[in-house]
Order: structure tokens, then C-alpha cells, then sequence
């Protein structure tokens, strides 16, 4: 074979490799984006539910979140003790809308927002917040994703209904 001819089918294989790595990595984004907002709807189904382990397991272990106008949170059993009292103190609404995620191999960032309902067990107003959040999702061994850094804030409190 001539040295031209070898040339091309270089040039060929190295295009017909490159074409295939894009398509499978975007695949695997894809995926990816799926299963992060599977998270979401997991963390909605367990505020409703008041389900606080099926809460925790959207997390890390050693999981920082950052509330508005509360300390730091660091770690499941900070996390626990909080989220505890919350569910048992109010039913809880919690719709996400997943505004965008972006994927940087095993980790990502997914900026969502929502539409927070709180009605006290014991009766009383529910009270309304609409807000955004910014989290840093980790890929976990088993190929699942979790919250690493939780970071919201509150648009306004809308009026009790």
C-alpha cells in the first residue's frame, strides 16, 4: 500500500473514532441528566411522603448544605436531625423544576427551583416559598449520583393559603 494511501486510512480511522467517542460520551451525558433528575423527583416523593431516609439517600454521607438565615450543615446525621423535625413538625410540598444541569465527568451542577409548601400537622397556615437552588452532584462507585453541596435561597414568601 502506498504511503499516501496510509495516510488516508489514518486520517479515516482516527475521524471514525473521534465521531464514535462524541456519540457515546453523549450518550452517557444524557443518562447521566436522567438519572439526576430521577434525584429530584426522589427528594419531591420523600418531602410529601415525609419519608426522611428515602431524603437522605439523595446525599453523601458528608453532605454540606447551606440554608438561608440556619447554620451549615455538615454530614448525614446533621442532615437527619433537621430534617427530622421538619417532617414531623409540617406536611411538605416540594415540586423542583430542573432549570439546567451540567455534567464534568463524575461530578455535575444542577441549578433548579421550586415551590415550597409547609402546613403545620397541627393545624395552622400553609405557607408558601417559591426559591432556587445550586447543587454539586457526586457520581457515586455504583454509578448513582448524590448531593455533595446543597446551596438555596428564597425568592419571596408567597401568601398563606
Amino acid at each position: 500500500m502506498r504511503k499516501s494511501n496510509w495516510l488516508l486510512l489514518t486520517i479515516i480511522l482516527a475521524i471514525l473514532c473521534f465521531t464514535i467517542s462524541c456519540q457515546c460520551q453523549k450518550q452517557d451525558t444524557e443518562a447521566d441528566i436522567t438519572s439526576i433528575n430521577g434525584l429530584y423527583n426522589q427528594n419531591t416523593l420523600a418531602c410529601s411522603t415525609g419519608n426522611v431516609e428515602l431524603y437522605l439517600s439523595s446525599f453523601t454521607e458528608d453532605a454540606v448544605v447551606m440554608p438561608p438565615g440556619f447554620p451549615i450543615m455538615i454530614g448525614e446525621e446533621e442532615l437527619r436531625s433537621q430534617i427530622k423535625g421538619l417532617f414531623g413538625m409540617f406536611n411538605l410540598e416540594l415540586p423542583y423544576t430542573v432549570d439546567n444541569v451540567i455534567v464534568h465527568g463524575d461530578w455535575a451542577y444542577a441549578r433548579s427551583s421550586y415551590l415550597y409548601s409547609m402546613s403545620p400537622k397541627e393545624g395552622g397556615e400553609t405557607v408558601t416559598i417559591a426559591g432556587k437552588e445550586l447543587d454539586v452532584i457526586e457520581k457515586q462507585a455504583d454509578g448513582s449520583w448524590k448531593i455533595s453541596i446543597q446551596c438555596y435561597n428564597f425568592d419571596a414568601q408567597l401568601k398563606g393559603h
